[in-house]
């Protein structure tokens, strides 16, 4: 880091912030997919009709799911796994505004090609993964889209983090 780039070392802790964010983010994905909620809600931005008074939290985020013969299909009711997918899409909402606040200001404040090239590349991988969230919801989660979905949130968070290390890191 040159001296020029001190002023980007404040953002390690944005950085910090971010990783905690993308791993909540990435967690609810886990659970709208765990859960069967993905194709849920099938029309955009909104979800469908009546979607808010539609939503429930009592039973979404059981841990444990109910006593049942088979989990074939899910354990939920679809008010639940609409709820998920849901608070998913806040979330990416949230995430995308997060990250792409923080890609842009380490991108204008630093004077190095690795912090600005580091800003690009987190900032062109959360494009990427918010298309990907919303060719699922468009094409109706076609495998090949699902699987590029989980492996640029993997790509995001490993980015994420080389970057908050680098901002960090003891000079």
């Amino acid at each position: 880091m040159t001296s020029g780039d001190f002023s980007v070392k404040k953002y390690g802790r944005y950085g910090f912030i971010g990783i905690v964010i993308l791993t909540g983010q990435i967690a609810l994905g886990g659970w709208t997919s765990s859960n069967y909620a993905a194709l849920t809600c099938t029309e955009l931005p909104i979800c469908q009709s009546g979607w808010l008074e539609r939503m429930t939290f009592e039973d979404s985020f059981d841990v444990i799911p109910p006593e049942k013969e088979s989990y074939e299909f899910g354990h939920l009711d679809h008010n639940e796994r609409l709820t998920i997918h849901v608070v998913h899409r806040l979330g990416a909402i949230v995430t995308f505004l997060y990250l792409g606040w923080l890609a842009l200001m380490v991108f204008i404040k630093s004077q190095t090609p690795f912090f600005k090239n580091s800003a690009l590349l987190l900032a062109s991988l959360l494009i990427v993964q918010v298309s990907l969230g919303i060719s699922n919801i468009w094409f109706s989660l076609p495998l090949a889209v699902a699987v590029s979905h989980n492996i640029v949130a993997a790509l995001l968070m490993l980015s994420l983090i080389t970057l908050t290390y680098s901002l960090r890191r003891k000079i």
